[in-house]
């Protein structure tokens, strides 16, 4: 968890699951600051509870300069991007100077305007797609160490939302995508 000790983080979507626990292993990790951005309510408290000291409203038109006043004007070190082609226009705003963008996902199409000239290189900025079944296998089992090392040693924020039996699998689908659980959907095998 060494890439984060002293780093600036984002994470967006924080009231997902996945970047919740972004969020909690940054700050286990030592993060300097995590930052986070989701849509208010309780998404912004679950983002606050799991360890984000600011958390922004991605939908608010100031939103990059509310982050770059939180950074002291410095910028984000580590930017963990859900949606890299939807998002490029506020990440490219607020990404700092050498730090990174590491998108794991991409909604906002296949073929993104990224700013290569005005951004990543005037910044000299690191995007990186990340794609686990692809990685290699030393950093996956690296990655595999450092998440049980913190699942024992961490403070965590586990909801479940709701539960399916594995003969329901579409219902658990339906469920995650209507976009209003707050939590984990989880399928559970048949005993």
């Amino acid at each position: 968890m060494g890439r984060w000790r002293g780093c600036g983080c984002w994470c967006r979507a924080a009231a997902a699951r996945s970047a919740t626990t972004r969020c909690k292993l940054a700050r286990w990790g030592g993060a300097a600051q995590v930052l986070a951005t989701a849509s208010g309510g309780w998404k912004a408290e679950d983002a606050a509870t799991a360890g984000a000291e600011a958390v922004f409203d991605y939908r608010a038109p100031d939103c990059a300069k509310q982050i770059l006043a939180a950074t002291g004007g410095h910028g984000v070190d580590r930017i963990v991007e859900v949606d890299v082609a939807g998002n490029v226009a506020l990440w490219s705003a607020v990404v700092a100077l050498n730090g990174s963008v590491i998108g794991y996902a991409s909604r906002g199409g296949p073929t993104p305007p990224i700013p290569v000239s005005g951004t990543l290189m005037r910044k000299n900025v690191n995007l990186r797609g990340v794609v686990l079944n692809s990685a290699p296998a030393a950093a996956r089992r690296q990655a595999m160490e450092e998440i049980t090392r913190w699942l024992r040693e961490g403070t965590r924020l586990h909801r479940v939302a709701a539960t399916f039996p594995l003969a329901e699998t579409a219902a658990a689908h339906e469920a995650v995508e209507a976009g209003t659980k707050r939590g984990t959907v989880v399928v559970l095998p048949q005993a």
